[in-house]
């Protein structure tokens, strides 16, 4: 299962997605795509997976709130975030701490996100290689462990990175 989870407005990559699934629909039986959201372009999308040939495959779950999406992503094989521009997304970090690999673009803080060992990047706007990144995300064996705490940290870490950043800072950018 791909969990897509967003405004669904066409700045999301939601229609290179629908594409990208009709390209591998036949090389991965059972495949389901889930789209989680509301708005924009919602209305559009049931025809498009239509004439896709992918409304079998496509379950629109509507907006959610928290405990609905974290039940999604425990669910979903992969997330997928095939947006033009973003800033630091949420939801790309909850799936991460979901232990989900991530699919998405190399936009906003993304990258900064999504390594090889959590995910797969790839370009805004290719349909192509989306469908491609997902087939492969879809057949790789992933380590939801290590990819839930890539990103973890403890209290000890978290007062260390501070006090490291005060220092910098003091030392920096303080009046002489």
């Amino acid at each position: 299962m791909i969990l897509f989870v967003g405004h669904l407005n066409a700045a999301k990559g939601v229609r290179e997605l629908f594409h990208a699934v009709s390209q591998i629909r036949d090389t991965l039986p059972g495949l389901k795509l889930v789209m989680v959201g509301d708005g924009g372009i919602q209305n559009e999308l049931p025809g498009l997976a239509a004439s896709l040939g992918i409304d079998s495959l496509v379950h629109f779950a509507g907006k959610a709130k928290a405990p609905e999406i974290a039940r999604w992503l425990a669910a979903a094989d992969v997330f997928t975030l095939p947006s033009y521009a973003e800033g630091c997304p949420n939801v790309v970090i909850e799936a991460l701490a979901c232990g989900r690999p991530v699919v998405a673009t190399t936009v906003g803080a993304i990258p900064d996100l999504v390594q090889d060992s959590t995910g797969i990047l790839i370009p805004p706007r290719d349909a192509a290689s989306l469908a491609e990144a997902l087939k492969r995300a879809l057949n790789q064996s992933w380590d939801s462990s290590a990819i839930a705490t890539k990103w973890q940290r403890g209290w000890d870490q978290v007062a260390h990175d501070t006090l490291d950043l005060l220092k910098y800072v003091q030392a920096n950018y303080s009046r002489r």
